[in-house]
């Protein structure tokens, strides 16, 4: 064991290890350990004496510029009443919360509890202040001051089960918490960075750090809030991986894993309109993203929310949608959305620490001790955008991954946190999927969530995005009608009556309008625009048994219906037409369907 009794500064990106650690005062002197920019590793446990209460130097470690502290995965106890100093930056004001879990806690030994009052207020490099606590609705900047009105944990199923904490140091390692942030400004430099340019408090998290294994209990089918209880990075996906499924995963980037099921190895992450200025629930504009791992050897898939009003009505979409951000490794302190799949446990270890910093999410440099530093793996995937009654948006994300399954897998398929009145998304079950991962079948039919509860709704569906993908064409096929629809050359519209679409609309990736019976001559059939004439001709020579010939524009409006004959042509005039493509279906007497797009100009 070491007592340093020096200020120690550690260069920036050099991993200092130890076996075990202690600080402690020595000769009536402070003694700490500075970190900077970069990983302290301890096998074992850390041991730390409280400096003189008040002094410039109260605390033992101070991690700054995103230094980090991991401990190896072997169990050991935290101790001592000496503290661990770690910055976190809040991104929001007094009317917006930020979803929490502390890194450092407080008790007799081990990981303790955590509560406000162990929030700081950063002066210098080393020393901070205790933040003030009001019941108020606002908190404050300059001095610190934090509302406890808005403090509250999470678990359960609905509004009610959201747990008020106020300023008691009450919450677990590894739950999270909800606060809002302060108004007002802090120009304190540290570090080149102020306390406080607006809308952005950093906060000093002063405790015992928190060290492995953490356990946090969960009841099947509720969800709860937890977060990244260490000081340090957290891969997301190793921990999903490990607390969702069953059997074991054999990796070449994160070794093997044995899976526990009790969550549905989803995480979802609060997100809402950046300055609010209201705090009555009904105002209040956000939603939850989901992220899903896939795979240990990947980013994994995140996928934005549609922000929409809380409150009584609990109100559709509001014209906006949240932001993108890389998931795959939380941040210190960040705070998460979990679903239990049955009753059991999840666990925080030592082993799904990682160092990694916030400011370059695509290429972290990482400690020499973790082994999980291969390029990602990319994973095949189309992303769909629909935008509902011209007001918001809903992002669907396709992917492919040979492992996974046409059903439901655990931490891969992600079900919305939440549903819009009017809303789309991937059908599992007659449940709504915002993540869908699955192998690649060229034949295969994707089947949609689609729901209405407005009078009607405009809904516009297209391709966002592609990667990697073995196709170049992706089809939305509409049962009703036998529509297959290019939606990677423009986009495709309809208007719907309120009811319940689940099954009409399928993503497929190839247009079977035209695929020939194996005993039937239909490849006859030809259905065209004349320019010169201005007529839609459907040629018959073999004259087959036709029922009918429909003509409907992109909003699903039917123009023209024509019972069928056993003549070998049709015609119908399209000089009221309006420049624009249109769908001809042709329906034959022993229900074949053929459906052709038509572009007049």
């Amino acid at each position: 064991m070491r007592t340093l009794s020096t200020v120690t500064v550690f260069l920036l990106l050099i991993p200092f290890s130890y076996g075990q650690l202690t600080i402690k005062p020595a000769s009536h002197r402070d003694s700490y350990l500075y970190v900077k920019g970069t990983v302290l590793f301890v096998e074992q446990g850390v041991n730390l004496e409280k400096n003189a209460e008040g002094s410039p130097t109260e605390a033992s470690i101070y991690l700054r510029r995103e230094a980090q502290l991991i401990q190896g995965d072997v169990g050991a106890i935290n101790s001592g009443d000496g503290l661990l100093s770690v910055f976190q930056e809040g991104t929001s004001n007094s009317y917006d919360y930020n979803y929490w879990s502390s890194p450092v806690s407080t008790g007799p030994g081990g990981n303790g509890n955590f509560g406000i009052r162990m929030l700081y207020a950063p002066v210098t490099a080393t020393r901070s202040t205790p933040s003030s606590q009001t019941f108020s609705l606002d908190g404050n900047a300059s001095p610190l001051t934090i509302s406890s009105r808005w403090i509250f944990t999470y678990s359960g199923d609905s509004y009610s089960d959201w747990n008020p904490i106020s300023d008691n140091t009450s919450i677990p390692a590894g739950y999270g918490f909800t606060m809002k942030g302060v108004n007002g400004l802090d120009p304190t430099l540290i570090e080149g960075v102020k306390n406080n340019p607006g809308n952005a408090q950093r906060y000093d998290f002063r405790g015992r750090p928190n060290n492995g294994p953490i356990v946090v209990p969960v009841v099947s089918g509720e969800y709860t809030l937890v977060g990244n209880p260490f000081p340090s990075a957290l891969d997301l996906s190793l921990f999903l991986l490990e607390n969702s499924g069953s059997g074991v995963i054999t990796t070449s980037c994160g070794g093997t894993i044995i899976r526990n099921p009790a969550s549905t190895g989803i995480a979802y992450f609060w997100d809402s309109v950046e300055n609010g200025n209201s705090h009555y629930l009904q105002d209040y504009v956000g939603g939850y993203g989901a992220f899903s791992p896939v795979d240990p050897c990947t980013a994994g898939i995140y996928e934005r929310p549609v922000f929409k009003s809380y409150g009584p009505s609990d109100a559709g979409g509001t014209g906006t949608s949240g932001n993108h951000y890389d998931r795959r490794y939380l941040p210190i302190a960040q705070g998460f959305m979990l679903q239990a799949a049955g009753n059991g446990e999840v666990r925080f270890k030592n082993y799904h620490r990682s160092f990694r910093k916030e400011g370059d999410l695509s290429e972290f440099k990482q400690a020499k001790r973790d082994e999980r530093s291969a390029k990602p793996i990319q994973i095949p995937k189309i992303r769909l955008e629909a935008l509902i009654n011209n007001d918001y948006k809903r992002n669907l994300t396709f992917a492919f991954w040979p492992s996974a399954t046409p059903g439901t897998d655990p931490a891969m398929d992600a079900e919305a946190y939440s549903t819009a009145s009017t809303d789309i998304g991937i059908l599992h079950n007659d449940r709504n999927y915002v993540i869908d991962v699955r192998p690649f079948e060229k034949t295969e039919e994707i089947p949609l969530f689609l729901k209405v509860e407005d009078e009607q709704a405009s809904l516009e569906f297209k391709v966002s995005d592609m990667e990697d993908l073995e196709v170049r064409e992706i089809y939305l096929f509409d049962s009703l009608y036998n529509i297959y629809f290019p939606l990677t050359k423009i986009a495709y519209k309809i208007i719907l009556q309120k009811g319940i679409y689940h099954d009409r609309f399928r993503i497929t990736f190839s247009d079977k309008s035209y695929e020939p019976a194996e005993d039937s001559s239909e490849s006859a059939l030809e259905i065209f625009h004349d320019p010169e004439s201005d007529i839609i001709v459907v040629l018959n020579p073999e004259r087959q048994p036709i029922a009918s010939v429909a003509i409907f524009d992109l909003l699903g409006r039917l123009l023209f219906n024509q019972l069928g004959s056993g003549s070998d042509k049709f015609q119908v005039s399209t000089s009221s037409f309006a420049n624009s493509l249109y769908i001809v279906r042709v329906i034959t007497e022993d229900q074949r369907i053929f459906s052709k797009k038509i572009n007049i100009h």
